[in-house]
């Protein structure tokens, strides 16, 4: 059997708010790749985790190489990206390094002489807004920057790209952004898209212009709620008013310039589950295309396919989604909205919809069956955070946080499990593991002992240290 390989490893690399790089945010990097804080981009490309990825993956595939991969199920493996038309003119920088990258990805290279051609860089982690289910504010990670490695990559990277996706934080208040801008590097680079997920709320008419004068820019705008109430309680302290009133001039721009899409988002976490329905309906008012998303990995008492208790937390969800489902196949059908993805391609809101849906379902069924259980750690514990883990495939099955006497409860399945204690829930710093090997057994005392700092322990109960 011919075995498939993601051209992600041989494309793309994705650098945080605190410089970690890693291949791509569609599975939980166990480690990191790199850190342009101290690396310069080149030396992280061709370091000996990507080496080591790139191996796995012309060995085994991606089964084998990213087994737990979140987005194979949703979008199916990405294509290699790349723009024929930029390619006629061999002695331009983008297509000598194009050519280069077809021919290294066909060979399985894992040492590459060809360049990233898909960037996405979040400098800085500043924003102008808080959100429930954005952990960059947790533990003043808001206040991270990559520094002056990031500016370096931008503009190094940027002649070969065919993709530059600006995150953060809020790029609108990112220096390096507003550089770019000025600098004349787009011009340089006419195949580029730029691309950059923006709340939306600084975005006026003038800033606007000027990212539509590019030859192709995505703005996407993350939305998260179809009501006032909704949207003011998961992204404060921001105005509906404001929000309506920016995206109304951006659409209104979008009908007359060419190149320039305006794109809303979506990010389905317990906070907004029950308001999917009524964000459709704006979206039909607007005219506005969707791209639509799930918290995964962190927090993970936001994720919306994860749970402590599934009854009490999914209240109304199942008519939720079934009118969801209803409005946005009548949508497609009155007007297809498409979404363009970073290789072109484009998809309409109804499928990519009910794909992350059936995700969050799916989830939502499987925790049905669990049973509850308490778990003692000891009163050294209270205020920790737990989450549990299948030991077999180390998949999240549930989470909790311990009470002041150090107990935790939650519906779990009746198998091995592996507790991870964590700091807090979103999950920054891990304090220890401990192994619940037979799940007939109850309840699990688990007895921690931790250093003097109190932030570190082992489990003295035959778990591996942290």
């Amino acid at each position: 059997m011919t075995k498939k390989l993601c051209p992600l490893p041989w494309q793309q690399m994705v650098v945080g708010i605190t410089g970690i790089a890693v291949p791509c945010c569609y599975r939980p990097w166990p480690e990191a790749f790199g850190n342009l804080k101290t690396e310069d981009v080149h030396s992280i490309w061709n370091g000996p985790r990507y080496v080591e990825l790139r191996k796995a993956m012309v060995e085994g595939g991606i089964e084998a190489a990213c087994p737990d991969c979140q987005i194979i199920p949703v979008q199916g493996i990405p294509p290699l990206m790349k723009k024929p038309e930029f390619m006629e003119d061999k002695d331009t920088p983008y297509a000598a390094n194009m050519a280069m990258v077809e021919e290294e990805f066909s060979a399985g290279a894992t040492t590459l002489s060809a360049r990233p051609t898909m960037f996405t860089i979040s400098p800085s982690g500043r924003c102008n807004i808080v959100c429930p289910h954005c952990s960059q504010h947790e533990n003043h990670i808001s206040k991270e920057e990559v520094g002056d490695n990031a500016w370096a990559a931008i503009r190094d990277l940027t002649p070969t790209l065919d993709y530059l996706n600006w995150g953060g934080g809020e790029p609108t208040i990112q220096p390096e952004f507003r550089r770019f801008l000025e600098s004349g590097l787009p011009e340089q680079a006419p195949q580029l898209t730029i691309a950059m997920i923006s709340n939306g709320l600084l975005l006026k008419q003038d800033l606007v212009r000027r990212l539509a004068g590019f030859r192709k820019t995505t703005l996407q705008v993350s939305i998260d709620a179809g009501t006032k109430e909704v949207y003011e309680k998961v992204r404060w302290p921001a105005k509906w008013e404001v929000l309506q009133r920016n995206l109304r001039d951006m659409i209104e721009l979008e009908r007359t310039q060419e190149g320039f899409w305006v794109v809303g988002s979506y990010t389905i976490n317990k906070s907004n589950a029950l308001s999917i329905v009524d964000y459709i309906a704006l979206c039909r008012e607007l005219g506005l295309p969707s791209s639509f998303y799930s918290v995964w990995h962190y927090p993970p008492e936001h994720r919306p396919d994860l749970f402590n208790d599934v009854d009490a937390e999914t209240v109304g969800w199942e008519e939720e989604f079934r009118r969801a489902r209803e409005d946005a196949r009548r949508y497609d059908a009155e007007a297809p909205p498409t979404c363009m993805a970073p290789d072109g391609s484009l998809y309409a809101m109804t499928p990519f919809l009910e794909r992350y849906l059936g995700i969050i379902e799916a989830g939502m069924a499987e925790a049905s069956g669990h049973v509850r259980r308490s778990f003692s750690f000891g009163a050294a514990c209270a205020g920790r955070f737990v989450l549990v883990r299948r030991q077999s495939d180390r998949r999240a099955v549930a989470y909790g946080t311990c009470g002041k006497d150090g107990i935790v409860t939650a519906r779990v399945p009746m198998v091995p499990l592996r507790l991870e204690i964590w700091e807090n829930g979103y999950l920054h710093q891990r304090i220890a593991l401990a192994h619940c090997d037979d799940p007939l057994d109850q309840p699990e005392v688990f007895r921690m002992r931790f250093d003097e700092a109190g932030v570190s322990g082992v489990p003295v109960l035959g778990a591996e240290p942290s």
